[in-house]
């Protein structure tokens, strides 16, 4: 998992002439909503239970999506960095679970991630935590992502718990 912001955001040149890789993120953005419910309410039976009726209600999961599609050359570089991030994401408090998804054709590589945070809390300590982490390793994602040619667009969703 990679985090730099916590906002949606795009990050690449998506000119006249690529109309039809935008249309095809887009349609893929939308697949994703459908499945984020799926998704969170498997996450769900991993948060430990809470016996208090109120505090189920006003607890809230953050489920961040992040879409990467890059050059398939830039696939190796990729997967090494996202595989320290998730190692390192996958030891904090509030994390609840993650899954990555590929998608190759013949052309270009998508990567999907998505990881589920037990509260709004647990996932801003978690962008504090990772943002100290990538300084203390002298990472810098925006270099990462521009020397690459990656395009990566992020999301993140809020569910109710009940």
């Amino acid at each position: 998992m990679i985090f730099y912001n916590s906002d949606f955001c795009l990050v690449g040149n998506f000119g006249s002439s690529n109309h039809k890789k935008m249309r095809k993120i887009c349609q893929a953005g939308m697949l994703l909503l459908f499945s984020v419910t799926a998704l969170a309410a498997q996450a769900q039976n991993k948060v430990s239970p809470d016996n208090s009726s109120q505090s189920k209600k006003s607890k809230m999961e953050v489920i961040l999506i992040d879409r990467f599609v890059m050059p398939r050359a830039a696939k190796s570089e990729f997967l090494e960095r996202a595989n320290i991030n998730r190692k390192f994401i996958k030891a904090l408090p509030g994390f609840v679970g993650d899954n990555a998804y590929e998608e190759d054709d013949g052309n270009e590589l998508r990567i999907v991630t998505v990881a589920t945070w037990a509260s709004e809390e647990a996932f801003q300590n978690a962008r504090t935590s990772v943002t100290e982490y990538y300084k203390q390793q002298g990472f810098d994602m925006q270099a990462l992502i521009k020397r690459l040619h990656i395009q990566m667009e992020r999301g993140v969703y809020k569910r109710m718990v009940e």
